[in-house]
């Protein structure tokens, strides 16, 4: 209801009246009264006494300008201790006091043109009655000055004229009482701190500027209860205290433009602002509210005009009741949020509510609730709801509750985001009838089911509503739904499902569905009529192994047509070897649409491929993923199952005599069937080929550590770059790797002792690696990057190595970082390590000697340990890689022949070998405990060929190549070049 202006008994009404029209009153002792003249009383006190008795009456015309400060008092009813009437007529004070005490006394006034201008100055009135008051066309100036208002009923700042207070401040706490009243004035109040039970009231027609104030009330804080009225705020707090109010109000239809300021509202059920009529355009305005049922903004047509409108801009609105929501607009009220944040953390205290006629429009906001029971955003019968750029969250209950029909639809725009705490992201109401769309576009984002509400559904209420989902311009929808009639899924847009869901046609054009979240649940997705889709992809989720394998399905019961991509995604499947395939699509209808795998299917060791028909029913239409490559029935038509199309009859032939029967032969045992190929993934062989390559990186014989044979020339330092590049096949042949190894190592001896030596060597290496299937044509490529230590001793029956037994040892330990990425898979890193062991022994023979060169065959053995480990490791699609310990004992039998000038001059010295290498170790690893093992013979035979340089006494060089063989295809051409300086 609007409020009344303050009311006085009859007596104090008739004086006042008396007074203001001049009727003639009894001057007293100190009065200073300027009728048309100009008044300087000196510094001092000054009093008046009596009903309607002014101490300073400034009246036709005249003027008071005391000297310095002065004290004036006034005691009676209706009277003025300064009273400025009358056009021209002007009362200045500074540094003053002015006190009334009587009732209905008005401590400083203005009227008929007069004009007030008070600096540094209290004015204290102890009675009930008004402060300043400046009528229609007076004015009055204040500068610094306190009112302070000491009874009930009182007002301390009021009028209809020109009003202007810079600085100081308003106080009036009596009961009923105001802090500023004005009508049709003109006020400008900067810098004022304002008290009251009721801070300011507007009646009709004012101008109010008012900036860097503060106005504290028990009641309302802004009162605009007029019409007209035009308000602007700038840098100013409001604060109310009182239940059942509001701080800011607005009742008729006027303006209020706030910027930078804040509202705080204490009680319960009070509002921060409310408006009944009128605009309020707010601009980084912090309302907050903490008292039960206590909203933020309140748009609520209960007034004369139009609807209210509020508007507000980088705008934050925090309320912490119970019930206290953040904004509400209804019947008929408007409110619009632009770049605004609106926070509530009470119980069922919702972000937004709209209803009755009443419209919401979200820009760029943020609405959240904490609360348990808490909306994001409500809408009751008959309100609208617009969401452009903004989100809202709901923390632990759902997003949007609609209650309404009267809008058909609830748009998501440009960037939006919805989410439920408690899973749900729209609930309807089970009566809401009729058609309503849900339409995410321009990025938008959706968390949470579409539902109708639990306590509906606990009630076992069957919906009403027709509900329509469309998802456009990159949008995404993470949810479930079982109420959606149709769904349209367009450019670039997805839908994640969290749940099993129904819908009644299904269109996907140029975007994604994904059946499950990745949460470990697979989800049943079913389509009562027809799915369509165009550039679509499907991703399904699942633990990949045999054809029982849990994973998400898809169930069209009409028809399918166009075409769309299948990805998918292995959780924490081991892979299996599949007999019907893993059904991922049922269709009841005509099977007509076109799917296609993107990507791989990967699970432990098996690769995964997408077949349309079942192997028991080629013709069902489903979809399957199966662990093979090929067909079985095609390559053996008569295996279980498998259909064989009927040939053209043959016509008969004449029929033939009769022969002698022929004895029966013993019927022929049924051969097995043939059992479909499993198809095994590249990224095996990468991780083998890694494998292998550390275990021979820095493994090495004397003769490549320091070419031909000698300990003659003193202690000696040595280098040698060398490279490996090794073919083979894994896992039965199923895959062919090809790789490279490099590898440079450097040492010297430390000591020597007689035809004894000992040193240490640093090595560094690298090795890169390609499998390949020769099934799929899909590769993985491996990686290692290994660096090592180790220790040498040797030697040698005959210093110059010619003659005699020789025997090395050697010491290593090794660390190595690998990396495997296969084809469309992301790459994964790990390390692993090395320690090994070798001994090698010979004896050179002197089988040809010549005036200027010699011939020695040299029979050689050798023995080796690798101990080489690599920690357990979880790929990024779950496959674990474990037990990929390997290594063991080699061995290495064979004969080198070299020639050795008897010059003293630079000499090349040739060398042949050949070799038998034995490997008892193993080459294993195991992809989800399926072991998996590298296709390196055991046997394997070995030529080298090559040549060292003597350059001197103290200068080596040296060189050579070999070639290796073995089983199954296995080829490794290795190259090495090496320097030795002796000193």
């Amino acid at each position: 209801m609007r409020s009344h202006q303050i009311q006085y008994s009859a007596l104090a009404l008739a004086l006042t009246a008396a007074l203001a029209v001049g009727i003639p009153v009894r001057a007293h002792a100190q009065q200073v009264i300027a009728d048309g003249d100009a008044q300087t009383p000196a510094a001092g006190d000054y009093s008046a006494t009596g009903v309607g008795n002014h101490a300073f009456h400034a009246l036709n015309g005249g003027s008071i300008v005391p000297m310095g400060a002065v004290n004036v008092s006034a005691d009676g009813s209706g009277a003025s201790a300064a009273r400025a009437e009358g056009a021209g007529s002007r009362i200045e004070l500074n540094g003053s006091t002015l006190v009334t005490t009587g009732f209905g006394a008005t401590t400083a006034l203005a009227t008929t043109g007069g004009e007030l201008h008070l600096t540094a100055t209290d004015v204290i009135n102890k009675g009930t009655g008004m402060g300043v008051v400046a009528h229609t066309g007076s004015q009055a100036t204040l500068q610094d000055v306190n009112i302070r208002m000491e009874g009930v009923s009182s007002v301390g700042l009021a009028g209809g004229g020109d009003i202007t207070m810079t600085g100081g401040s308003i106080s009036a706490m009596g009961l009923g009482s105001r802090a500023v009243s004005a009508t049709g004035a003109n006020m400008t109040l900067t810098g004022v701190a304002i008290e009251g039970e009721s801070g300011i009231w507007l009646a009709d027609n004012n101008r109010l500027n008012l900036s860097g104030s503060t106005v504290r009330a028990s009641g309302i804080a802004l009162d605009i209860n007029g019409r007209s009225n035009a308000v602007t705020v700038a840098d100013s707090n409001f604060h109310s205290t009182g239940n059942g109010t509001a701080t800011v109000k607005m009742f008729s239809e006027s303006t209020l433009a706030m910027a930078r300021s804040s509202v705080i509202s204490e009680g319960d059920r009070a509002v921060g602002i409310d408006a009944r009529t009128g605009t309020a355009d707010l601009d980084r305005v912090n309302v907050t509210t903490s008292g039960e049922s206590s909203h933020g903004l309140y748009a609520d047509f209960t007034g004369i005009g139009a609807g209210p409108i509020i508007t507000a801009r980088a705008a934050q609105v925090h309320t912490t009741g119970a019930g206290a929501i953040g904004a509400v607009a209804r019947q008929g009220g408007s409110i619009h949020l632009d770049d605004s944040i609106i926070r509530t953390e009470g119980q069922q205290a919702h972000g937004v509510l709209t209803g009755g006629r009443g419209g919401m429009t979200l820009a760029g906001s943020h609405i959240r609730t904490e609360g348990e029971g808490a909306w994001a955003a409500v809408i009751n019968d008959n309100g609208s709801l617009g969401i452009d750029g903004s989100a809202l969250e709901s923390v632990q209950h759902g997003g949007v509750w609609v209650r309404s029909n009267r809008d058909s639809r609830l748009t998501l725009s440009n960037n939006a985001y919805v989410s439920g705490g408690n899973g749900i992201a729209i609930a309807l109401d089970a009566a809401v009838a009729g058609r309503f769309d849900v339409v995410l576009q321009g990025h938008s984002q959706m968390v949470g089911d579409i539902v109708i509400t639990p306590e509906d559904e606990d009630a076992g209420l069957v919906p009403q509503s027709d509900v329509h989902v469309r998802l456009a311009d990159g949008s995404l929808w993470q949810g479930t739904s079982n109420l959606v009639q149709t769904m349209a899924i367009e450019s670039g847009s997805q839908w994640t499902l969290t749940g099993d869901a129904t819908v009644g046609e299904l269109s996907v054009l140029n975007s994604g569905v994904a059946l499950s979240d990745g949460s470990g649940r697979f989800n049943t997705l079913t389509v009562d009529g027809d799915l369509h889709s165009e550039g679509a992809t499907f991703l399904f989720q699942g633990a990949l192994g045999g054809d029982d394998s849990a994973f998400d399905r898809l169930h069209v019961r009409g028809d399918t047509s166009g075409d769309a991509s299948i990805a998918v995604k292995n959780i924490g499947g081991v892979g299996a070897q599949t007999t019907d395939g893993i059904q991922l699509i049922e269709v009841d209808g005509a099977s007509l649409a076109t799917y296609a795998l993107a990507g791989r299917a990967v699970g432990g060791s098996y690769e995964y491929f997408l077949f349309k028909g079942g192997v028991t029913d080629p013709t069902d239409g489903n979809w399957y993923l199966r662990s093979q490559w090929f067909d079985g029935c095609k390559d053996n038509p008569a295996a279980p199952g498998c259909v064989v199309d009927p040939v053209d009859p043959i016509d008969p032939v004449d029929p033939v005599d009769p022969v002698d029967p022929v004895d029966p032969v013993d019927p022929v045992d049924p051969v097995d069937p043939v059992d479909p190929v499993p198809v095994l993934r590249p990224e095996a062989g990468a991780y083998l080929a890694n494998q292998s390559a550390a275990i021979n990186m820095f493994s090495h014989r004397l003769n490549d550590r320091i070419g031909a044979v000698s300990l003659d020339e003193g202690r000696a330092a040595w280098a040698r770059v060398g490279r490996q590049q090794a073919d083979f096949s894994a896992v039965g042949g199923q895959l062919s790797i090809d790789g490279n190894t490099s590898v440079l190592q450097i040492g010297t001896d430390l000591v020597r002792r007689g035809n004894a030596a000992f040193g240490v060597m640093l090595g560094t290496g690298r090795a890169d690696s390609s499998a390949v299937s020769d099934l799929t044509g899909y590769s993985a490529k491996g990686r290692v990057r290994g660096s090592a230590v180790g220790v040498y001793g040797t030697w040698m029956q005959v210093a110059d190595g010619t003659q005699g037994a020789y025997m090395d040892a050697n010491l290593q330990y090794g660390r190595f970082d690998n990396r495997v990425q296969g084809i469309g898979l992301e790459p994964e890193h790990y390390d692993s390590r090395m320690a090994s062991a070798s001994l090698e022994a010979g004896y050179t023979f002197n089988v040809w000697q010549g005036a200027a060169s010699a011939l020695y065959v040299q029979p050689q053995l050798q023995l080796s340990h690798v101990d080489f480990r690599t920690d357990r490791h979880v790929e990024r699609n779950g496959t674990v890689i474990d037990h990929a310990d390997a290594g063991g004992l080699s061995g290495r039998l064979g004969v080198r022949v070299f020639g050795h000038g008897t010059a003293a001059s630079n000499i090349v010295q040739p060398y042949l070998g050949v070799n038998w290498l034995r490997g008892s170790g193993t080459s294993t690893l195991q992809f989800d405990g399926d072991r998996l093992g590298a296709d390196v013979p055991r046997n394997r035979y070995e030529v080298q060929a090559g040549a060292e340089l003597k350059l001197g006494q103290r200068w080596g060089a040296w060189g050579g190549v070999s070639v290796q063989h073995g089983d199954h295809g296995y080829r490794n051409v290795g190259g090495q070049l090496g320097l030795r300086m002796a000193w």
